[in-house]
């Protein structure tokens, strides 16, 4: 009951098993690959040095750090975590109302 839920509820798609022996690769994100690789980290600096990073198109998506590299390990981190927990729960993963701010 709780796949069909899910399946029902979020993008992710069912595939046949391969034959024995056979190796098979699928996209990993049916719909959604194109949008992961294009998620673009916005960078700042606050007046007190601190880095700011965040993908505007994941709600959410804020980080600081103390340099630049930090910032955006911590962006792509939090991205990643978010994109799992909106998947798990079968929501909208992208904001588009916010991409590109």
């Amino acid at each position: 009951m709780v796949n069909q839920d899910i399946q029902a509820h979020s993008e992710i798609a069912v595939f046949p098993v391969p034959a024995e022996g056979q190796v098979e690769r699928i996209t990993a994100f049916p719909g959604l690959g194109d949008k992961i690789a294009a998620l673009e980290i916005e960078l700042d600096m606050e007046v007190d040095g601190r880095h700011i990073a965040k993908i505007n198109a994941l709600s959410g998506c804020m980080v600081y750090g103390t340099t630049r590299d930090e910032a955006i390990l911590r962006a792509q981190t939090v991205a990643l975590r978010a994109i799992a927990d909106y998947l798990e729960l079968g929501e909208p993963i992208f904001d588009e109302s916010m991409a590109g701010r």
